[in-house]
């Protein structure tokens, strides 16, 4: 919320009344790092309430990029994109049979979301050492 009020996006007022939910996000997302599974949804759904309360009082910003305003659903226009990786010479190439591409896959979605609250950071020294980029 500290970010939010230095650049303008919510007042002071509006980041005491949003602090007010940091401490169940933080004993949500540790209660998350010690059980995993549905627990980790709760600590997600806990801590989405503090973007999205910043977001909704801050507009239709890009929460990619603060300076711009979101454009379609995802903040940008993926189409271009799409189009080019579902070309079948573009699918023949990457050897990707005839899948649909999409910018964003519910399916992949929801499958992750348990995964969005857990600290992967601890993982990464011992890939580095296994030689794994």
């Amino acid at each position: 919320t500290k970010f939010a009020v230095e650049n303008k996006l919510i007042t002071k007022e509006d980041e005491a009344d949003i602090n007010k939910s940091v401490p169940g996000c933080v004993a949500a997302a540790k209660t998350c790092e010690s059980e995993g599974g549905d627990s980790c949804l709760t600590a997600l759904n806990e801590c989405e309430e503090i973007m999205n309360s910043v977001l909704s009082i801050a507009g239709n910003i890009n929460y990619y990029d603060i300076r711009k305003q979101c454009e379609g659903p995802l903040c940008y226009d993926f189409s271009n994109v799409e189009k080019l990786l579902n070309k079948k010479s573009v699918k023949d190439a990457l050897g990707v049979g005839d899948i649909e591409f999409v910018s964003c896959s519910k399916v992949v979605y929801n499958n992750m979301l348990q995964d969005w609250m857990n600290n992967f950071e601890v993982d990464i020294p011992s890939l580095l050492e296994d030689g794994i980029d």
